[in-house]
């Protein structure tokens, strides 16, 4: 991490191949995605992270957040800490919604919806409107939901995996596999598209 006038680059990764890389003006506000992986220390701290607190003394806190938690590492009272993040389910929405748009559905517009699964959660679905009907993705306990109900001419079964499914319904259990079953989703509407 390297703080310039001109703003703060942060990488994590080796000196050959980062795999992260984001920069910002202060105050520091890097935002997308990526594993923290690699040996742990006596304190259950990724090195990164260690080496992050190590060579930069103005770091205070270092949140990773995700929609279903994440975790805080930070210095309290002289010493290097580690909590649990609290959820930030903003971040799945937006990030199912990312995901859909990158993987090529014509999106007319999209709407917050309460937990279809646990209404009174905080964490929210999403409902995409496409030119081909609707779907409805979001997190139920340790799964993300999706069903495409709304898009009557598009069926399939999107996986062989053992996971819950139908012709209008698959249950992911990761934001890797939601993206391999979106894009088996992606050729069942256009197939649909097609076929109008």
């Amino acid at each position: 991490m390297s703080n310039k006038n001109d703003g703060i680059k942060f990488e994590l990764g080796g000196a050959d191949q980062p795999f992260y890389m984001a920069s910002s003006m202060s105050p520091l506000d890097i935002r997308g995605s990526f594993n923290i992986q690699g040996p742990q220390s006596e304190r259950i701290m990724p090195t990164t992270i260690l080496r992050l607190f190590k060579d930069t003394p103005s770091i205070d806190e270092i949140s990773i957040s995700t929609a279903s938690g994440g975790t805080v590492y930070g210095r309290r009272n002289g010493e290097l800490q580690k909590k649990r993040a609290e959820p930030k389910p903003e971040l799945a929405v937006v990030t199912f919604l990312q995901l859909i748009e990158m993987i090529g559905f014509n999106v007319l517009e999209s709407f917050h919806l309460k937990n279809q699964y646990h209404p009174d959660r905080e964490d929210p679905w999403l409902m995409v409107i496409t030119d081909m009907g609707y779907l409805v993705i979001g997190w139920r306990k340790r799964v993300i939901a999706c069903e495409w109900k709304g898009m009557p001419l598009v069926r399939g079964i999107v996986t062989e995996d053992d996971v819950t499914k139908s012709e209008s319904i698959f249950h992911a259990h990761s934001m890797e596999k939601l993206q391999v079953y979106l894009v088996e989703l992606h050729h069942f509407y256009t197939l649909a598209k097609l076929a109008k």
